[in-house]
């Protein structure tokens, strides 16, 4: 036996769901050899991607972390109610590329937001009654800019988003269409 579940040959595959703008796809599906953003079939290679997905922790669970460990343990109820699922997805150079700059500027746009975040900080463990904090707050307000462009406008269009787990489904947003057309149309 290969160590699969009894009756598990007999079960048929789960379907691929289409729900608007989402590809709501069972965990472990193949995808089909056409790139998962622009659909070249020229090319491929596999890039093995893991999506988390982060529930709303239970009322309970955050109360109880809460209580024991403080902001530590929002952070600790939150893990506990993160989910994972690895796909192996086929994308052309071309598409990787844009994927890895959509990467790299999400991290380039929360440096303005840690560096006044840590000088904003600074200046009120160390305040003096009378220092102007003006300019290093709306330094910091200014810093979200970078950050809502990149997330909201920039990398969407570069690269596949998890927007939901539930059972042995994951909800995905931004396959392109031949990726799309070719998953639904299993």
């Amino acid at each position: 036996s290969d160590g699969a579940p009894a009756g598990a040959m007999d079960s048929p595959p789960l379907p691929v769901l289409s729900e608007g703008a989402l590809v709501v796809v069972p965990k472990g599906t193949s995808f089909p050899e056409v790139c998962v953003k622009c659909g070249t079939k020229r090319d491929l290679h596999l890039k093995s991607q893991r999506f988390g997905y982060a529930r709303q922790p239970s009322m309970g669970k955050r109360v109880l972390w809460g209580a024991l460990l403080g902001p530590i343990g929002g952070a600790v109820a939150t893990a506990q109610a993160t989910e994972y699922a690895t796909f192996a997805l086929p994308i052309c150079e071309r598409c990787e590329s844009r994927w890895t700059d959509a990467r790299l500027a999400l991290i380039a746009s929360f440096l303005p937001f840690v560096g006044t975040g840590i000088w904003l900080f600074a200046l009120f463990a160390n305040r003096v009654p009378g220092d102007p904090i003006a300019i290093p707050a709306l330094a910091f307000l200014a810093s979200i800019v970078p950050i809502a462009y990149v997330t909201r406008v920039f990398a969407p269009p570069r690269s596949i988003r998890c927007r939901g787990m539930e059972g042995r489904y994951v909800k995905l947003e931004g396959l392109g269409d031949a990726a799309r057309d070719a998953l639904v149309g299993r």
